[in-house]
């Protein structure tokens, strides 16, 4: 719930208390928490991807798994990144497209053990117009 409200201090939170990252609720159609993460952005503004970026960054730091595979599905979260980010852009939509490419930047600085290098001011500042 605190993820689908961009609620980032509830979020860190439920993290500090010890809330499993990688739990997948069967009531959410088998997303786990990234997931939901990628799939719920609707990229309206660049407040809400910057919101979006940050608890998508504190949920990988507390051990959150890019390679969780989705019950049912036989993919990734990684993966189905790969595929959002991958997805013509269409200038009459008013979807931020810069949101995919960063997320799946998150989730690859995860895989490879460098989100410690992550600059996450730098990364929110390319949504500033």
């Amino acid at each position: 719930m605190a993820i689908s409200c961009d609620n980032l201090e509830a979020v860190e939170v439920l993290l500090q208390k010890g809330v499993d990252p990688n739990y997948i609720d069967s009531r959410l159609m088998n997303e786990g928490p990234l997931l939901h993460q990628l799939s719920i952005f609707t990229g309206k503004t660049a407040e809400d991807a910057k919101k979006a970026l940050q608890i998508t960054k504190l949920m990988l730091d507390h051990g959150a798994d890019p390679n969780q595979i989705i019950p049912g599905e036989g993919k990734t979260v990684y993966q189905y990144a790969q595929l959002k980010a991958s997805l013509a852009y269409d200038p009459s939509s008013d979807y931020d497209y810069r949101y995919d490419g960063v997320f799946l930047e998150l989730l690859e600085a995860r895989i490879h053990g460098t989100l410690n290098l992550i600059d996450m001011e730098d990364l929110l500042s390319s949504f500033d117009d």
